[in-house]
């Protein structure tokens, strides 16, 4: 009879349930805080140094090109820097200081999750190749939890702590984009509660700490910026001691699965970021037409007509009247001259003070406000013209434009001028 040498294969091992206490969570984030406090500092300061130096070049670059631009009308400057190089300088300055925060984010958790051999210049060098994945990552990570918060904001809640390792998996875990997903959902499903409950009590011990300090700070305002200064410290502490609180609990959270490949499917996250697409257009097509019916129409317009501070309903003047004696023979009552408005226009050409009828008043105001408008437009382009016209062939088309702005506004006002002296002339 033959023997079967053939071992009998052992059935995969279950996720483990041996989560490490909040004890030892708390203790070993405090261990790696004090191991690798000095080194991560050093690199925050690098960063920082670099963030400076970036930011000195930006200022200066933004002074040589656009110091006069500070006389620039605000409706007309967007086609000058759209059209100049202070577009680019400023589309270069937003991808710089994406790209030090995201160099930032990997190098300090390749130091701390490996403090013993991770030195701040290898650090530095790695933390390049992960740039890019990152801002994918968060960008995706974004697109997804924004929407869902708008769908009473617990699937929201729930989709974030799925994704609290997404980075780690991407940065320690050698995972792509998706991959980092997949996995951090996976890893955070197998022990939900223990790790939202840990990242949920963190929160609430760093508020607590916060809390005698915000009593301090509603004493007075003085107070209060004084409590906000000296608590910076602390706030940087409690911050760089989350870093690595997060780290230890990351890295329980895997000891406790023992299979370190398995991931989840992203499919339901999804369907709950659809739903919450439709929540989102829904809410805001129905706040379109609230805003755009008759009845809200209605209701703005009423509220704008109301009579501000300076105008007061006041009676026509009328001729004193005798009240004769009575008589048997019928009397036959004065009629009541119409109310007026007295509006009080205290500087300016137009400086008056006159009482206008309803529809004097609704006239002269709207001519107001569309002269004082075009005053506003008027000045601007004369400022714009004062540097788009100065003989440069780079804002001819830009000096056109502004000459034909200037000569229309003053058409406007000569116009609105005429309009309003005529209207207060109808005054009491």
């Amino acid at each position: 009879m033959a023997t079967n040498n053939n071992k009998p294969t052992n059935p995969p091992t279950p996720p483990s349930n041996n989560f490490s206490s909040i004890e030892s969570l708390f203790s070993e984030a405090f261990q790696l805080f004090k191991k690798i406090f000095l080194r991560v500092l050093l690199f925050m300061l690098l960063i920082f140094g670099i963030s400076l130096i970036l930011f000195i070049v930006d200022v200066i670059l933004f002074l040589l090109l656009g110091a006069s631009l500070l006389t620039f009308n605000a409706s007309h400057l967007l086609p000058v820097l759209l059209g100049g190089p202070l577009l680019i300088v400023l589309i270069i300055s937003i991808i710089a200081a994406i790209v030090i925060s995201l160099l930032y984010q990997a190098g300090v958790m390749l130091i701390i999750s490996n403090p013993d051999k991770e030195t701040i210049g290898s650090a530095f060098k790695k933390a390049y190749k992960y740039v890019l994945p990152l801002w994918a990552l968060g960008l995706l990570v974004g697109l997804l939890v924004i929407p869902t918060c708008f769908l009473f904001v617990i699937p929201g809640i729930i989709i974030s702590v799925l994704f609290a390792f997404v980075s780690y998996e991407l940065v320690l875990g050698n995972r792509g984009v998706i991959g980092s997903m997949q996995r951090s959902v996976y890893v955070v499903k197998t022990n939900f509660w223990s790790i939202f409950g840990r990242i949920f009590l963190f929160g609430i011990l760093s508020w607590v700490i916060f809390i005698p300090f915000s009593f301090l700070g509603i004493i007075s305002k003085d107070l209060n910026i004084l409590v906000s200064f000296l608590t910076l410290p602390l706030r940087f502490l409690m911050a760089f001691y989350g870093l690595c609180y997060s780290m230890v609990l990351y890295k329980q959270a895997e000891n406790a699965i023992s299979d370190k490949d398995k991931t989840s499917s992203l499919k339901p996250i999804v369907a709950v970021w659809l739903i919450s697409l439709i929540f989102v257009a829904l809410m805001i097509f129905s706040v379109f037409k609230l805003v755009t019916s008759d009845a809200f129409q209605s209701a703005f317009k009423s509220l704008n007509q109301t009579p501000t501070m300076q105008e007061q309903v006041t009676p026509m003047p009328q001729e004193p009247t005798e009240t004769p004696a009575p008589t048997l023979a019928p009397t036959s009552a004065v009629p009541a001259l119409p109310s007026c408005t007295n509006l009080n226009i205290r500087e300016g050409k137009f400086a008056s003070n006159k009482c206008y009828d309803a529809t004097t008043l609704a006239d002269l105001r709207y001519y107001l406000d569309r002269y004082d408008s075009v005053v506003f437009d008027l000045n601007g382009a004369n400022d714009d013209s004062k540097i788009t016209c100065n003989g440069s062939a780079f804002f001819a088309a830009q000096c056109d434009q502004d000459k034909k702005t200037i000569s229309d506004d003053q058409a406007k006002l000569d116009s609105y001028t005429t309009i309003i002296q005529g209207l207060i002339a109808k005054g009491n």
